[in-house]
This record gives structure tokens, sequence and C-alpha cells, in this order.
């Protein structure tokens, strides 16, 4: 036997080896796979849970409250975002289940685990807790610590405990961001800007150190708006004047000073809380209202009580959920124009679907991108199919335009919209390089050629065809106002020019027609396509699994990793996400810088 021959056995056995473990390894993952689709199945179908009679439903979400699970993107996991938790649905079904159940007697709310929730989500589950309690069941929160998003919830109880050493944060409302201009000069890096209405002010943090008069005045007046919502449906829930709260909230530190530095005791005083106890003596007081299960009290956690059945394939009424930046093309991140078009489509091909409901929750993006969608929505109406927006957190500008095809809009008080105006940025750096002994140069057939370069500037010709650009491109967002509000272009250009709303004050301008839920938006889509009972299905693109291992690991992240303050994590990825997502292929976006106030 030749060495040659040996070596060339040995490397075919080798080779037959590693086609075999190939091969072993593939049916294992089938196998996998089967498996787990099998065990989602089952786990999907529905709950035999045993609830004894008089249990206590647990209410304790963990990480963000979201309309819909995503993959968390690569700026999340850099920002430190906190992990995805529940949905808000799945949040107010389970309220509304829960009021109706025979075996649940109360709810507890436990919200320590609570991260960053938007103003509009807080006011939607405080209306599900009204519901639960108008069942005559008793409702109980506490905390070690309530941040002011877990308070709001907690002042819906008929009962708030706090710790002896807790405290209540409750300071008020703000929106912040940070500003480059100064570091962009050093930089050298030249910032161009073309926009069309006085307060569309999404390129301010490349273009000054500080917020511009016109947009303090736009944003102060929305978040004045917001804190009195919030402060009167707290007084109300607490049977605390409005002045009051405001009062502690802004001279919170005489309050602190006068209760010794005991911040439970000064929330006491104010009557934010009923009593100060610890957790323990929560817990003996609930088993004493429910009952007792071993050392503790008979209750089940929300995420248990309600395990998601099998959607319903064939419901008259679709929703489908839109969150984040308005983008081109497909892919995973944000409202992807390619991607919702396909599902607007299909919804309109599909005679089984009677009406549908968009759950927008964006503050725009791609205005190329959101006309796609909107002329899509359109076709959809031709075929007889209404069409109504519900707005979660925010629905501005890129948002608002796609909003503008429905038949009727409804909105939170608490959503932040309008923001109708446009703008294109690019930013170059020729001076950078020159700076550092680096010149462009080259040849064309034309003054237009190359005349967008971030290496080379953007010449006066090109400066003049993107400010046409942007100019026609707010003519045609005021237009497909005016025509989806049945308003005069001039109507819409009184409450136009990048101003932003929250909902309610969308509502006393016309840009809106309902305040309300997302169960209003439904039943509103009812009435338009004529249906009594209406069975809803949720339109949703389900996570790989790939994507579902990623979420996994981000969360497990998010228990070693240090954080940033939640509201501070997701702004600092808000603003990543423009700057590296951001796609338009004209660099024309129709966007809200900021859409959401910081707790």
């Amino acid at each position: 036997m030749s060495t040659q021959s040996a070596i060339r056995r040995f490397f075919s056995g080798v080779s037959r080896a590693f086609a075999w473990g190939r091969a072993a390894l593939g049916n294992a993952l089938v196998l996998l796979v089967a498996i787990g689709i099998v065990a989602l199945v089952v786990s999907s179908g529905p709950s035999t849970q045993t609830i004894e009679p008089g249990s206590a439903l647990v209410l304790d979400p963990a990480g963000s409250i979201v309309e819909e699970r995503t993959p968390p993107s690569a700026t999340d996991v850099l920002a430190g975002v906190p992990p995805t938790g529940p949905r808000l649905r799945d949040i107010t079904r389970a309220l509304a289940k829960a009021a109706e159940d025979d075996r649940i007697g109360a709810l507890f709310l436990d919200v320590e685990d609570l991260a960053f929730v938007q103003p509009a989500h807080l006011h939607t589950i405080g209306q599900s807790l009204t519901a639960f309690k108008a069942s005559g069941k008793q409702v109980v929160a506490f905390g070690d610590h309530f941040s002011q998003g877990q308070y709001y919830l907690a002042s819906f109880a008929d009962q708030v405990f706090l710790a002896p050493m807790g405290e209540v944060s409750f300071l008020g409302y703000g929106l912040f961001g940070f500003y480059t201009k100064d570091l962009l000069d050093k930089l050298k890096v030249n910032v161009h800007v073309f926009r069309a209405g006085e307060f569309k002010d999404a390129v301010e943090p490349y273009t000054r150190n500080d917020m511009s008069e016109e947009s303090r005045r736009s944003y102060q007046a929305l978040v004045d708006q917001t804190w009195t919502l919030f402060l009167n449906q707290v007084a109300n829930n607490r049977g605390i004047a409005t002045d009051a709260l405001a009062d502690f909230a802004a001279r919170y530190d005489e309050h602190l000073a006068a209760a010794d530095g005991d911040a439970a005791r000064a929330a006491l005083e104010v009557g934010l809380v009923d009593e100060l106890v610890d957790a323990d003596e929560v817990r003996v007081r609930l088993a004493d209202m429910v009952g007792r299960d071993g050392d503790g009290y008979r209750g089940t956690s929300f995420a248990d009580y309600l395990r998601p059945a099998l959607p319903s394939t064939d419901a008259p009424i679709a929703v489908i959920t839109a969150s984040g930046l308005i983008l081109s093309g497909s892919g995973d991140a944000g409202i992807r124009a390619g991607d919702m078009t396909r599902r607007l489509r299909n919804v309109r091909k599909d005679d089984s679907v009677k009406a549908l409901v968009v759950r927008l929750d964006t503050g725009g993006g791609s205005a190329f991108a959101s006309e796609a969608i909107r002329r899509e929505l359109e076709l959809l109406r031709t075929k007889g199919k209404p069409v109504v927006v519900s707005m979660g957190s925010a629905a501005a500008s890129g948002g608002y335009w796609i909003a503008t095809a429905a038949d009727r809009i409804v909105a939170s008080p608490f959503s932040i919209t309008g923001s109708i105006g446009v703008f294109a940025m690019v930013q170059t750096l020729e001076e950078s390089l020159a700076g550092v002994g680096v010149n462009f140069d080259g040849v064309a057939t034309g003054p237009l050629v190359g005349g967008m370069n971030v290496f080379d500037g953007v010449g006066e010709q090109m400066q003049r065809v993107l400010q046409s650009s942007v100019d026609y491109t707010y003519r045609q967002f005021i237009n497909v106002v005016a025509r989806g509000r049945g308003m005069t272009p001039d109507e819409v250009r009184a409450v136009a020019d990048g101003r932003v709303y929250s909902g309610q004050q969308a509502l006393e301008v016309g840009l809106v027609d309902e305040v309300g839920t997302l169960d209003d938006a439904i039943r509103i889509a009812a009435e338009l396509a004529e249906i009594d009972d209406p069975e809803v299905r949720h339109l949703h693109r389900r996570l790989s699994p790939q994507e579902e291992l990623l979420s996994r690991m981000v969360e497990e992240l998010a228990t070693i990793a240090p954080r940033l303050p939640a509201a501070a994590a997701r702004h600092m990825a808000e603003e990543m996400d423009r700057l590296f997502l951001l796609n338009d292929p004209r660099h024309i976006y129709a966007l809200c810088r900021t859409c959401s106030p910081v707790l």
C-alpha cells in the first residue's frame, strides 16, 4: 500500500465522516424545529392552568411595553435599551378577561421591573385598569420605588403601598437632545440643510448648539399639555387637588426637607400613597384578601394567565401594527415600505378581510416610503374596505402622511402627531480631508455629476435641485393632508410648518377625528364595515429563530451590563438609528426629531 493511497483513503474517510456529521446535524436541527413548532402550538393553545376561585391576577410587566415585538437592533444593544417587554394589547386583553373571570378576585400591580413606557401607553393601560375596577374587584399596588410612569399606573389602585425607605419620582415631563454644531465645526464637517416648515427642527442638532425659539415654543406647549393630562388623571385617581400635585413636583426639595429627608413620608403626607409597609406585609394582606397558597397568597402572573390563543385566520377585521422609522426597501428594522406595501396588498386581495385598522407608532422617516405606504392604503379603500388609523405614542410627520389615507383617525390624548414638514440634509467632509492633506478631484460630463459628494461638498446647482425637491415634497404633503382631511391647502398650512401636537390638540385643529384607544378604532372599523360582532386578526411578522435567539441574548446581557436610565438609552438608540438607517433615495425626510417626552 503506497503512502499516497493511504493518505487519499484517510482524507476520503474524513470527508465521509464530515458528510455524515452534516447530515446528522441537519436531521437533528429539523427534529428540534419540529419539536419547537409542536411545543409552540401546545403552549399557544388554551391555558390548562388551574386558578383557584378568588385568586389575584399579578400584573408584573418587565422591560419596555411595546406595540409589537421586534428583534433588537445593534443600536439598541450598544445604547443599553431595556429588553422588550410585553405587548400593550396583551396587557389590556388580560385586564379585560380578568374583569369577567369569576376565578379572579383582585389585581396586584407589581411594576418594579417596568422600564420606559410611553405616555400614550400609560393612558391606555390606565383606561383598562379603570374598566377592571368597574367590575367591583380590588386593585392593590406596591413598590420599593415608583418611577413617574410606574406611579401613574399605581395611582389607579384602590390601595397604594410604598416601602418605608422608598420614593415616588414625580417631577414632570421634558424634551431634551444633543446639539452638535460646535463638534461638527471642530471636525470641519459641513452640514447642508434644505427644509420646508418653520418649525421643522429635525436638523437642529447638526446646525445649532441649542433649541431654536420656534422649536422651544412648539415643544413647550406639547410637554405642558402632556403634564396637565398626567396631573389631572393622577389627581382624579387619588382625590388630591391638581395644584397640590403640581406643587409637590415643582417644590419637591422643600417637601423633602419638611419630611427630614424621608422621601417615603413626603409621598405619604401629600397623599400619593396610602401606607408605608414592606413587601412581606403586603403579601400577608393579599393573602388575607384572596386566600393563602402555602406561605404566600393565591395569585397568577398575567403572562401565565393569558397564554396567547391561536389567531383566527378568517376574522373580518385585520390589524397591522407599524412601529419605528419609516424606511425604503425591505428589512427587519423599522417600517419598511417594501414589506408594508406587500402586506397591504395581501389584505386588499383577501376577500375575507372587510376592514383594516393600522396601528401607527412612528415619528416618520423617508418621504418616498411614506407616500408608497399611503398610496397602498388608498388603493385598499378603493376596494370598499374601510381603513382606520389608531395612533400609538406617535404618528408624526411621515407617520401622519400615512394616516391621511384613512377613513378615520383615532389618537390617544398623549399621542404626538402633526409635524407636517420635510427636509433634506447632506453632510460633507471636504474641509476635514483638506485639513489633513487629502483632496478630491476628477472629471465629469456635466456640472451635476458628483454635485453631491461626501468628499467634495454640494455644488450650487445641486443645492437648488435639493431645495426644489424639498419644496415640491412639502406641497405634496400639504395636498395629501388637505385631501384626506377635507381641508383646503391654506387651512393645512395654518396648522403645518412642522408644528407638533398632542392627540388632544390635534383633535381641536382637525388633524384627527377622535380621541380613543385601539379598541375604539376597531369599533369604528366595524361600524364602517357594518359588522355587528367582529373578530380581529393581528397580522404581524413573527420573529425568526435567529431573532428570537438574539432577543434572549440581549435580555440576558441586560441583567449584567451597566445601563443608562431607560428613557435616556432609548433616546440615544433613536439618534443612532437616524444616523445609520435613514435611506430615502432622494435624501428627503418627513421626520419628527423628538416624538416622546422623556420621563
